[in-house]
């Protein structure tokens, strides 16, 4: 027969002749049990998704042909911004490349401030030319991001260190000092980058300046909202279908119920009361208990077809993500500071993950018996 003796920390098998004590795993070992069952299902999970589940779902969903209108529509906002001198490209090659662009208008704005001049003052020129604002207070808007404090304190004009910083860049036979590379870059990230932003805002949020371009950008947003639906629930298809072959199908074929995470790190899970395998009837359940503490990963299926920066945009995977996490680091803190060292899904099923050594001795004992 079997017990569980409770006043020694460990689990013991009484047969008529012996009394084996029965060890959990460690408690390092049971976190690697985890992290390999979670790594290889998440591979397994990527394989799917990028193989079948995701392509069939574009397929279905039209999904290139929505990105290919987004990319559409982002080429025809930058040619409004064109057609109102608000951006200026050097090499047709690069015409449709924001941040090249950018870059290259930004140094123009630069070499105005230097000259006095200002084509090229491109905020400036959309809130007095383009929205009709008072050129006093459209200055005052403006220098509001200058977070750097590049501007002196009366008009539209830069101090005078960094006039004489830049004044190479109007002069071919001169070039910059590396202060003044620093200082130019510092300004086209910093506050230009800043105030173009503010710009872009107002042009999305008045609906009467560029309607054309604050048009296109709605049409955009709709798209992408679209299209991240589609990249969300193909992501949960894929984890459910990764889930129930891996920790559903594998153990319920495999006659001790093992995972692989199981098998390479030679454990196996037994009912912590008679240390019997667990029965496949009890399996469905484990099945459940994997499927939320796995979840974690989820945010990461979608990451061979989607820029990592944009996969914690998907807020239905990232929340999902966020909340399970902190359920398995739970997790995590009961193994540490549980004896037997096991995991909340442990204890809620009653079971335990012992070595496959410990294992043949509860075999050998019972053949004993």
């Amino acid at each position: 027969m079997t017990q569980t003796d409770s006043t020694v920390h460990n689990e013991k098998l009484n047969t008529n002749s012996e009394i084996i004590d029965v060890y959990p795993i460690k408690k390092g070992k049971r976190i690697l049990v985890y992290l390999a069952d979670m790594l290889l299902n998440f591979v397994l999970s990527v394989l799917l998704f990028t193989a079948a589940i995701f392509p069939i779902a574009r397929s279905i969903s039209n999904y290139q042909a929505d990105v290919d209108q987004a990319n559409r529509n982002h080429h025809l906002m930058m040619d409004v911004l064109y057609d109102n001198n608000l951006l200026e490209y050097k090499d047709e090659k690069d015409k449709y490349d924001f941040d090249t662009c950018f870059d290259y208008s930004a140094e123009l704005f630069v070499k105005d401030l230097v000259k006095g001049e200002e084509s090229h003052l491109y905020p400036l020129t959309y809130f007095v030319s383009i929205k009709g604002m008072d050129k006093t207070k459209a200055i005052e808007n403006i220098k509001k991001c200058d977070t750097s404090s590049f501007f002196a304190a009366e008009g539209f004009v830069l101090k005078d260190v960094y006039l004489e910083e830049f004044k190479p860049l109007i002069d071919e036979k001169d070039s910059l000092t590396n202060q003044g590379r620093d200082d130019l870059a510092s300004f086209k990230t910093g506050s230009i980058s800043s105030m173009y932003s503010y710009m872009l805002n107002d042009i999305l949020s008045e609906e009467t300046a560029l309607p054309s371009y604050r048009n296109y950008s709605l049409e955009n947003k709709e798209l992408s909202a679209k299209n991240d639906r589609v990249i969300v629930i193909s992501a949960i298809i894929t984890y459910l279908l990764s889930c129930s072959l891996y920790f559903l199908l594998l153990p319920l074929l495999n006659k001790k119920g093992s995972t692989f995470g199981m098998v390479a790190l030679k454990c196996i899970r037994l009912d912590s009361k008679n240390f019997k395998i667990i029965p496949r009837w009890r399996r469905l359940a484990f099945f459940i208990s994997h499927l939320l503490f796995n979840l974690p990963v989820i945010l990461f299926i979608p990451m061979m077809f989607v820029a990592f920066t944009r996969l914690f945009s998907l807020s239905v995977l990232f929340y999902m993500s966020l909340f399970t996490l902190v359920l398995a680091l739970a997790s995590g803190f009961v193994i540490g500071f549980n004896y037997f060292g096991k995991s909340l899904s442990d204890l809620l099923s009653h079971s335990i993950l012992v070595d496959n050594e410990t294992y043949d001795k509860i075999l050998e004992a019972r053949i004993r018996k």
